[in-house]
């Protein structure tokens, strides 16, 4: 499920909901996801759009974007320390100590191949009820 959050700060919103694309767009979507709070973001000018022929549009992003988690530490504290043990020695086999180190302090994100390691791994161990990321992100 993509939220609004997980659109990066300049993200370029498209408005015209009567483009022939806009059921896919991520651009469209980003708009009518946008909150009322939001007090500003980057939108593509209505006017030009409508200047081209929408069915060949350039500005379509019309891909699933590939969401993107981290905050494995926090995962991984609500486990027992037995179990933490197993899966951290398993981790650091598939990601490399200096990656699970890194991803334990936020600083990288865990792509859908390495989540679906990560959710593999957790169910070895019966306990994939945890794996609950507290942040996502999608890169296009």
């Amino acid at each position: 499920m993509i939220t609004y959050e997980m659109f990066p700060p300049h993200f370029q919103h498209c408005m015209l909901a009567d483009c022939p694309h806009s059921e896919v767009c991520l651009r469209f979507r980003a708009f009518s996801l946008a909150p009322e709070t939001a007090a500003s973001f980057t939108l593509l000018n209505p006017g030009m759009l409508r200047t081209q022929d929408l069915s060949q549009c350039s500005w379509l992003l019309s891909r699933e974007p590939q969401i993107h988690t981290r905050g494995l530490s926090a995962v991984l504290g609500k486990l027992p320390y037995s179990t933490v043990k197993n899966i951290r020695q398993e981790l650091t086999g598939i990601l490399g100590q200096s990656a699970y180190y890194r991803h334990l302090r936020n600083e990288l994100w865990l792509s859908p191949p390495q989540q679906q390691q990560v959710h593999e791994i957790f169910c070895k161990y019966g306990v994939e009820e945890y794996l609950v990321y507290p942040e996502s992100g999608f890169f296009l």
